[in-house]
């Protein structure tokens, strides 16, 4: 009984947490390891924070923004990436791309059962969020 109960709420929280949010909150999918954030010598008030982030097979992210400019490293795995008004993207392992800041986008796991992990690096406002979710 006691295992059926865990398991109960183990399913409901993944089944929460991978409801889309609302737009405008700061969102932070796939398992992610801070590896660094410092301020930016020089550029007052603006931060660079680099993270290894893995994404799940099938994932498919919700719509989002980056408040700073953004680059990813594919370290191992396919992402596709669909910015609004561009052309949709597949990365692949040992791909670098750089992402706009303020534009819309949704990101997907190209593997419906292998991970993809990435490095993010991002330059923003110091205290403002990596990303947030978009209409």
């Amino acid at each position: 009984m006691k295992a059926l109960f865990v398991a109960s709420i183990i399913a409901l929280a993944g089944a929460v947490s991978a409801q889309p949010q609302e737009a405008g909150q700061e969102y932070s999918p796939g398992e992610r390891e801070q590896l660094a954030q410092a301020p930016i010598p020089g550029a007052e008030g603006q931060t660079l924070t680099i993270q290894r982030v893995t994404f799940p097979g099938g994932w498919t992210g919700d719509r989002h923004e980056h408040a700073g400019p953004v680059h990813v490293y594919v370290l191992d795995g396919s992402l596709k990436v669909q910015v609004d008004g561009a052309e949709e993207k597949v990365l692949s392992t040992g791909d670098f791309t750089a992402e706009p800041m303020n534009q819309p986008m949704v990101a997907r796991n190209e593997s419906d059962a292998e991970p993809v992990t990435i490095l993010l690096i991002q330059v923003s406002a110091e205290g403002a969020p990596i990303m947030t979710t978009t209409e």
